[in-house]
């Protein structure tokens, strides 16, 4: 399954804020990046919401599961096949 973010990049970027990990963004036309000082990654592509993690395997689940618990509103974020 496929994690999408439905929202704006400025939304996106507080959400992550909220996480409490810190990192620095990579601002694209299309795709914009977050690189956690752990090491772990997360992808965010504009035009389809995509959401994608990686990174080292137990820093990027970390982040995965932290993001998700934080953006539970189920208008921004959701799973689809």
């Amino acid at each position: 399954m496929k994690l999408k973010y439905s929202g704006n990049f400025e939304s996106l970027q507080l959400l992550v804020m909220l996480t409490g990990i810190v990192g620095e963004w990579c601002r694209g036309e299309n795709h914009h990046q977050y690189r956690a000082n752990s090491g772990a990654v997360l992808n965010w592509w504009k035009s389809t919401g995509t959401v994608t993690f990686q990174g080292p395997d137990a820093e990027a689940a970390n982040l995965k599961a932290v993001f998700v618990k934080v953006a539970a509103d189920p208008q921004s974020l959701h799973l689809v096949e």
